[in-house]
């Protein structure tokens, strides 16, 4: 027979305790996961906001760039050669460093690399972007190209060697240019210039169905046409004008006075340069261009891939031409 004495003594199997330490266990576990999985997503939002930050400081300096592109600046580097521009807003969390880098002529490659926060949470990004600088593609028929009736003589010389300018770094001399082109022979009359005597070119006159055609004196290639060239100038003349003693102006502080109309910067590139040397009153996007008129009969190409005279009519031995450069 057993008493309750011995049933309370012998030893009893009890789960409680098992499942109160299990318990805290998988709280501990669940604690820990939901803190860690707050901690990275602490981290992912940091990295996203310092990766945005980055990714548009790194556009803002390709566009930047683009935007406040200087031709003067960015034509004097040499081939190879490299221009560095630093934003610097560490204020606001972000540097970016642009480079650019002339590969030609008239090809720039930008490179924009940007930085936003610090540590083992630094994010950068990098942005790159190639640029041509588009030239307007001037077909240039001959030193003067006529369409309408025109009469050559008296002291004028018209001719289409190239001869650069002193002072002008031009490509070297092309191949001899015609003289004159028309789309009619009829058109010249050369009763004031025996034997054409006053006409250098190979040929001398060239008959030329390109001469009538629109698209050789409007449209410059796939980068400009008539609209875009003039939309660019910084010089606007309306009616009629004439103009005297086109030369550099400058201001009593010695800068180019661009407010004068008859300051057209600096064609005959003076030695020592002036402040006008680098100032472009007329140009076409992003390229710069120079425009004058020429009061004298003889007329030479110069740096002929850039330049092109075209002449409409003439009432006596002076043919009335403008001439546009870049």
């Amino acid at each position: 027979m057993t008493t309750s004495r011995e049933r309370r003594s012998r030893p009893r199997a009890g789960f409680a305790l098992p499942i109160a330490l299990g318990s805290m266990v998988v709280i501990g576990m669940i604690l820990a996961g939901v803190f860690f999985a707050a901690t990275q997503e602490n981290r992912v939002g940091r990295n996203t906001v310092n990766q945005e930050k980055a990714f548009r400081a790194a556009e803002f300096g390709v566009n930047n760039t683009y935007g406040s592109w200087s031709n003067g600046t960015m034509k004097a580097l040499a081939i190879g050669g490299v221009n560095t521009i630093v934003h610097d807003s560490s204020a606001k969390g972000w540097i970016d460093t642009v480079r650019v880098t002339r590969l030609n002529d008239n090809s720039y490659w930008i490179v924009s690399t940007a930085y936003a926060g610090s540590g083992f949470a630094q994010a950068r990004h990098r942005t790159t972007s190639a640029i041509r600088i588009g030239y307007p593609q001037i077909n240039f028929l001959a030193a003067l190209t006529v369409h309408g009736a025109i009469k050559i003589g008296g002291s004028s010389l018209t001719t289409g060697v190239d001869t650069p300018p002193p002072g002008w770094a031009c490509p070297p001399p092309v191949a001899t240019q015609p003289g004159i082109a028309t789309d009619n022979l009829a058109n010249i009359d050369p009763s004031g210039c025996n034997n054409l005597s006053c006409i250098v070119g190979n040929p001398q006159v060239q008959v030329s169905s390109a001469v009538s055609d629109t698209n050789t004196f409007f449209t410059y290639g796939a980068d400009a046409n008539w609209a875009t060239l003039t939309s660019a100038a910084t010089l606007n003349y309306s009616g009629n004008w004439t103009l005297n003693n086109i030369t550099p102006a400058y201001t009593a502080s010695g800068t180019c006075n661009t407010a004068l109309l008859t300051n057209w910067g600096d064609p005959n590139r003076a030695s020592p340069a002036g402040k006008c040397r680098t100032t472009s009153r007329s140009s076409t996007s992003p390229a710069p261009a120079r425009r004058s008129t020429s009061p004298v009969a003889s007329v030479r190409a110069s740096c002929s891939s850039t330049a092109t005279l075209k002449s409409r009519a003439a009432s006596s031995g002076l043919a009335r031409s403008s001439l546009a450069a870049t």
